[in-house]
């Protein structure tokens, strides 16, 4: 089974996350996801031990922010796959940084997901 969660403080985008998911993924693989509104609540339970095998993550969140979210899992889980998903092209040097497999902007997310969700399952 694949563990996939999904952070992000606009509950719209989680959704819609999560149908483009659903739709692409599902059909060929067992998955569980999981959604979150909150950097914190997602790191929460990963130092809790809950495991997750990719994360799909929002950038600009109160709090703790996609970046320093993305910094804490790699601490802890270096093997977890981490997308980002944001409005802000600036954020992508950094998001490489930390190693991150995806990068997307949110305009154009959900039909980049569709197209290649099969990679996130190799």
């Amino acid at each position: 089974m694949i563990k996939i969660a999904i952070v992000d403080d606009e509950e719209q985008t989680r959704e819609q996350i999560l149908r483009t998911l659903k739709e692409n993924i599902q059909k060929q693989h067992e998955v569980e996801i999981k959604l979150y509104a909150s950097g914190e609540s997602f790191f929460e339970e990963i130092q809790k031990g809950e495991t997750t095998d990719i994360l799909f993550t929002d950038i600009q969140m109160q709090q703790l922010d996609g970046v320093e979210l993305g910094k804490l899992v790699r601490r802890i889980c270096p093997d977890m796959y981490i997308v980002f998903i944001t409005s802000y092209e600036e954020y992508a040097a950094e998001s490489y940084r930390i190693e991150a497999y995806q990068y997307y902007l949110k305009f154009s997310t959900f039909i980049t997901l569709e197209k290649q969700s099969h990679k996130f399952m190799l």
